[in-house]
């Protein structure tokens, strides 16, 4: 459930594998706070479905590290919104690649 995600540890977090984390709901992924969400690897943040990456709050995409947004697909770059384009930092707009803007 939502509950149970919002409590796992970072670590844990951290721990879920590719399908684990695509088959999260948008409501558990926008559950996760940014540490747990500051704990997936870029690895695991371009596993991220869309839908995903359009739900998740504009707090959790301003807290996203730089690498983690350049590791963004462009499809994933368009799914974002415009709140959540308009809450990115300078550093993380500047670590996006050409190509995915």
């Amino acid at each position: 459930t939502t509950a149970q995600v919002s409590t796992l540890a970072s670590d844990d977090v951290a721990a879920l594998g590719s399908a684990q984390l695509r088959s999260l709901t948008t409501a558990q992924l926008t559950a996760l706070n940014s540490d747990q969400l500051g704990a997936l690897s870029s690895d695991q943040v371009v596993e991220l479905t869309t839908s995903q990456v359009a739900a998740l709050t504009t707090a959790q995409v301003s807290t996203l590290a730089s690498d983690d947004l350049n590791a963004f697909t462009s499809a994933q770059i368009r799914a974002l919104g415009t709140a959540q384009v308009a809450s990115l930092t300078t550093t993380q707009v500047a670590a996006m690649e050409s190509a995915d803007v």
